[in-house]
C-alpha cells in the first residue's frame, strides 16, 4: 500500500533542513522513526499553532533539529503519526518559503492498512479509536480540506510493532507509547571457520581514479599511495550503477540493478529489501558466519535500506547500533563548495573517523576472539566539496589548474541527448547547458575544491589505516578500499557521476590481504566489477560461499577475483575478467536536450543506458524502459561505441569520439558486442 497524496495548507517553521543529500535532485528524504507531533495555523486549516516536531529514539537521522524527548504525541494537533521504525518517505519542501507543498510516495511500508477506513470527528476521535484497536500502531485522519487519496474526515488505523496506551491521566489527551515488548531471543549464530580472518571495509563517495596510485603525482593522496604499495591495486574496476542509491544497492547486496530492481530517478524499487526482504547482504554474510559487524558512514545508502538494515546486517546494535552523522553544508547551503578555516567545525566525516577507530578498538578486544567485518564509509568527496582550508593550501593558486580539454559535449556525433546530464542538483549557483561550459574561473575553483576535499578524504583513511598499525593488525586483517562510482569533473561540460561514460563507471579498488603479503604493490588491469566484491571478500577471508538454496535467494551478481589478489598477472585468471557492465536510468525529461525522445519515443520518458566495458572499446545502448525499470528493448532511442585505451588513465583521453555511425566502426564486433549486452540482460538479440 501507498500513502495518499495529501496537501497541507501550512507553513513550516523549522530551520534550512541539514540532512538534505544531494542525490536527491530537489527532494528531501526524511527517515520517520518513533512519531511525530504535527501542529499547524488555523488559517491554514490544521489547529493549534505552526510548528513541527518529529520524536524520534536518540541517535536517529532527525528531519530537524528542533526535537522533543516528550514521549507522547499530541492528539488535539495530529494529522499523520508515524509509529514504525524503519518507515522512509520522500517530502518535497520548498526552500524559499519554507512550506510543506507535498509528502510523497514513501519508499518502503513495512505494515498494512488495517480494514476500511472509520468515520470520526477529528484526530482526537481517531487517536482515540487508534488506543482501543489493539493492532494499531498508528493513525491518520485526513482534515476536511485534503486532497489524495485518503477521504477527507475519515480514520485510517495502520497496523504495525508499537504500543498504545490510552492517556494515563485523564486531562491528557493524547496517545502514551509504550515500549514494545523484548523480540524473543534468536538462536545463537555458529562459530567462525577456523582461521577465519577479520575485514576493514572502506568506502568513499564520489572519489575518481585522480590519485596518486594511479598515476596522478599532482594530487597530495600520500596515505593512499602507502596503502597502495601495501595492496593489490586494480586499474579496471568499474561500479554497475552509475548513482550512489542503486550502486550501493548492488554491492552492498551482491546483485546487480536488474535483480534488485533498484534504479534512479523514481524508476524500479526504492531498495533492494523491496524484491528480497530475506536476501543476504555482504556484512549479514559474515555475521551469519560467527562474525562481530558494524557499520559507520555511507555503506548502505541512507534510507535506502531503511535504518541501514539494522539489525539485519549488523551485530549487536543495541550497544552498536548503525553510527551515521548527517552531512554538513556549507554556510550557504546551495554552495557546491566551501574552505573552513574555523577550527571549531564540525566535518561529518572526522565523526565518521573518530566511530570508525572507536568500533575497530571495540572489534579487536573482543574477548572472545572472534574476527570482525567493520565497514566505515566516508561521504568526501561528495559535494558539497567542504574541507579545512590546509586542503586547499596543497594545491596551487585557482589560476594555474588545469581544466577539462574536451568541455563541450560533442552532439555532431550523433549522440542521444540521454548521453548528457546537467547535473543542476550539483552546482545549483552555476547554471549548466550541453553547449555553454563553465566560465574558465569557475572551472578551476571548482576542480580545486574537489582536490581538497580528496586530499581531505585521504587524510582520514590515513588515520584509520594508522589505527589498524597501532592495533598490531596490519599483517592480520584484509582491508579492502574502493569508491561506490566514478566522476566526471567537467569532461564535457559534466560535473557530476550520473552518465554511461567510463568516467562515471571506473573506480579506484586496492585490497590489502596479509596472507598474500608477497603480492603487495602488484598492479591489475584485469575488468572487475563491484558486485563481485562480496564473493571476493568472503573468499579471502575463509569463509564458505552463500548457498542461495538455503533461503531460497538468488545467486550473487558477481563471481570472486580473490584469484587475482593471489597471484596477480595476466595468466587464465586475469583473462577470465575481461568485461563490466554498467547501467544508469533516466526518468522524466530532464533536459532540452531529451524533449524528442520524450515525446516520440518514450514510455512516460524513461530509459535506461545499458553499458559494457571491455579491454578495447566501451558499446552504450539507450532503451525505453517502463516506470518498473522493464526494458523495451527494441526500443532504441540511441547507441554509443568508444575505443578504449586501458593503459592509460588520462581523463582527457577517455572515449571522444562515438564512433558508432562511422566507417570506423566495426560491423563484427557490433554485432557481437549487441549480442553479449542482450544476452547479459536477458534479452534475445535484436
Amino acid at each position: 500500500p501507498r500513502f495518499a497524496l495529501l496537501h497541507f495548507g501550512f507553513q513550516l517553521s523549522f530551520r534550512q533542513l541539514q540532512d538534505r543529500d544531494d542525490d536527491s535532485h530537489g527532494v528531501t528524504r526524511v527517515p520517520l522513526s518513533g512519531y511525530a507531533r504535527v501542529q499547524g495555523s488555523p488559517s491554514g486549516g490544521v489547529p493549534g499553532g505552526d510548528h513541527v516536531e518529529h520524536v524520534l529514539p536518540e541517535g536517529q537521522h532527525l528531519l530537524h533539529r528542533s526535537v522533543t524527548t516528550d514521549p507522547r504525541c499530541g492528539c488535539s494537533g495530529a494529522v499523520f503519526f508515524p509509529r514504525c521504525v524503519g518507515v522512509f518517505a520522500l517530502w518535497r519542501i520548498s526552500q524559499q518559503s519554507k512550506q510543506f507543498l507535498l509528502p510523497l510516495m514513501p519508499l518502503e511500508i513495512p505494515f498494512a492498512i488495517a480494514g476500511e477506513p472509520i468515520k470520526a470527528a477529528g484526530p482526537a476521535a481517531c487517536c482515540g479509536l487508534c488506543a482501543k484497536t489493539p493492532l494499531c500502531a498508528h493513525y491518520m485522519w485526513a482534515y476536511p480540506n485534503s486532497s489524495g487519496w485518503f477521504t477527507p474526515s475519515m480514520c485510517y488505523l495502520v497496523s504495525g510493532p508499537a504500543h498504545i496506551k490510552k492517556p494515563v491521566h485523564p486531562s491528557q489527551s493524547e496517545c502514551v507509547v509504550s515500549a514494545p515488548p523484548p523480540p524473543p531471543p534468536l538462536p545463537p549464530l555458529p562459530p567462525a571457520p577456523p582461521g577465519a580472518v577479520s575485514v576493514l571495509y572502506v568506502l568513499v563517495d564520489d572519489l575518481r581514479t585522480q590519485l596518486e596510485p594511479y598515476g596522478h603525482e599532482y594530487m597530495h593522496t600520500p596515505n593512499l599511495a602507502k596503502f597502495a604499495d601495501e595492496a593489490v591495486v586494480f586499474t579496471q574496476a568499474h561500479c554497475n550503477s552509475q548513482m550512489c542509491v542503486p550502486t550501493r544497492n548492488s554491492f552492498m547486496s551482491g546483485r546487480r540493478p536488474d535483480v534488485t530492481r533498484v534504479f534512479n530517478d523514481g524508476i524500479g524499487n526504492a531498495n533492494f529489501r523491496v524484491a528480497g526482504p530475506n536476501w543476504t547482504t555482504f556484512p549479514e554474510h559474515f555475521k551469519n558466519h560467527g562474525y562481530f559487524t558494524t557499520g559507520v558512514g555511507k555503506t548502505f545508502h541512507p534510507g535506502s535500506p531503511p535504518n541501514f538494515d539494522q539489525p539485519t546486517s549488523w551485530s549487536n546494535t543495541t550497544e552498536y547500533p548503525y553510527y551515521y552523522p548527517s552531512p554538513t553544508k556549507c554556510d550557504v547551503p546551495t554552495d557546491v563548495w566551501c574552505r573552513i578555516d574555523n577550527a571549531t567545525a564540525e566535518f561529518e566525516d572526522l565523526e565518521i573517523l573518530a566511530e570508525g577507530q572507536r568500533r575497530l578498538r571495540a572489534a579487536a578486544a573482543d574477548p572472545t576472539g572472534r574476527p570482525f567485518f567493520v565497514a566505515v564509509g566516508f561521504h568526501k568527496p561528495h559535494t558539497p566539496y567542504r574541507a579545512p582550508g590546509k586542503w586547499f593550501d596543497l594545491y596551487p593558486p585557482p589560476n594555474e589548474i588545469a581544466t577539462a580539454v574536451e568541455q563541450e559535449f560533442p552532439m555532431d556525433q550523433n549522440l542521444t541527448g540521454l548521453a548528457w546530464f546537467s547535473c543542476k542538483a550539483e552546482g545549483a549557483q552555476y547554471p549548466i547547458n550541453h553547449s555553454v561550459p563553465y566560465p574558465t574561473d569557475v572551472q578551476q575553483l571548482l576542480r580545486r575544491a574537489y582536490y581538497a576535499s580528496v586530499s581531505f578524504f585521504d587524510s582520514n583513511i590515513g588515520e584509520l589505516l594508522s589505527t589498524v598499525d597501532e592495533l598490531g593488525l596490519t599483517d592480520k586483517i584484509i582491508t579492502i578500499f574502493h569508491a561506490d562510482h566514478g566522476y566526471q569533473l567537467g569532461e564535457r561540460n559534466i560535473y557530476c557521476k550520473e552518465t554511461c561514460f567510463n568516467l562515471a563507471t571506473h573506480v579506484p579498488l586496492m585490497i590489502r590481504a596479509p596472507m598474500y603479503h608477497g603480492n603487495s604493490g602488484s598492479r591489475v588491469s584485469a575488468m572487475v566489477e563491484l558486485v563481485s566484491v562480496f564473493p571476493t571478500a568472503v573468499e579471502l577471508a575463509g569463509v564458505p560461499p552463500l548457498d542461495p538454496t538455503v533461503k531460497g535467494e538468488p545467486a550473487l551478481g558477481g563471481r570472486s577475483f580473490a584469484g587475482l589478489v593471489k597471484s596477480p598477472g595476466t595468466g587464465p585468471v586475469a583473462s577470465s575478467f575481461n568485461i563490466s557492465f554498467s547501467q544508469y536510468a533516466r526518468a522524466r525529461c530532464l533536459s532540452d536536450l531529451f524533449a524528442d525522445q520524450c515525446e516520440v519515443k518514450s514510455d512516460m520518458g524513461h530509459f535506461i543506458g545499458y553499458s559494457m566495458r571491455s579491454p578495447g572499446l566501451r558499446y552504450t545502448r539507450w532503451v525505453n524502459v517502463s516506470i518498473a525499470g522493464d526494458p523495451f528493448w527494441n526500443q532504441v532511442i540511441g547507441e554509443e561505441l568508444y575505443k578504449e585505451n586501458i593503459t592509460s588513465d588520462d581523463f582527457d583521453l577517455s572515449e571522444r569520439m562515438n564512433i558508432m555511425y562511422t566507417p570506423e566502426a566495426n560491423a563484427t564486433d557490433i554485432q557481437r558486442l549487441r549480442a553479449e549486452l542482450a544476452a547479459h540482460h536477458g534479452q534475445s538479440h535484436p
